[in-house]
Formats: C-alpha cells, sequence, structure tokens
C-alpha cells in the first residue's frame, strides 16, 4: 500500500492521513469504491509514481509509468497466477493472469492525473 516516507511534498501527514481516510471510508463498502477512492489519492500517486503521469510519446519513445498499473493487478485484483479457490494453482501449473500488453494499456488509463492546482500553502489540493 503506502508508506509516509514514499510521499513527497510539504503536506506529508495531511496526504497520508487522506488516505488513510479512504480505507477507512471504504473498509466496508463496495470494492469498486474502494479501487475508486485508492486510484484517485494523491497519497497512491505520488508512491506509486502516477500522479503527473504523461502518454506514451512515439517521437522520444516515452511511455506511461506502468508502476501503479501492475501493482493494480497483481496485488489489488486479479493476481499473478490463476488460483483454485483454495490458493492452489490451477491446473497445477503457473498460469499468468495477465501480460505486458495488459499491463501497458492499463497505465494508458492513469496518465493526465495532477493536483487540482499547484498553490503549495495549504494541503486542500
Amino acid at each position: 500500500m503506502v508508506g509516509i516516507d514514499g510521499i513527497t511534498g510539504s503536506w506529508k501527514p495531511f496526504t497520508m492521513a487522506a488516505y488513510l481516510d479512504v480505507l477507512w471510508d471504504n473498509a466496508f463498502g463496495n470494492y469498486r469504491d474502494l479501487m475508486e477512492g485508492v486510484s484517485t489519492s494523491v497519497a497512491m500517486g505520488l508512491f506509486l509514481t502516477f500522479l503527473g503521469n504523461v502518454k506514451a510519446n512515439p517521437a522520444t519513445g516515452s511511455i506511461p509509468d506502468e508502476n501503479y498499473a501492475r501493482e493494480l493487478m497483481q496485488l489489488f485484483t486479479i493476481g499473478l497466477y490463476k488460483l483454485n479457490m483454495d490458493g492452489s494453482l490451477a491446473g497445477g501449473v503457473a498460469t499468468e493472469t495477465y501480460v505486458q500488453a495488459d499491463v501497458t494499456g492499463l497505465a494508458r488509463v492513469f496518465t493526465g492525473l495532477n493536483l487540482a492546482n499547484n498553490v503549495s500553502t495549504t494541503p486542500d489540493r
């Protein structure tokens, strides 16, 4: 998840507190609301480096940051391998649940997210 040492900026305690509020407010709600709250959290955007993420530029060869996309699929949703209900490997073999193209495609979703303004005198950004 998020650690305060991975958050930059002058309002680290407020940013972390807001993230914990997202978890607290959505802990017993539905999964979609929790993922929306986490995915739009400033703390998560800073910690997993997708805040300010820019779209691919074929001219320079740059691609969107894939850090959060990979973590979202690996840790928060489908996991690395197909599993049986008891947690054992499906079919007894490690079958991957996603490929690099899936990560690249999902990373494109998390571009263009930025803070509401650039005024750093208040944590309400």
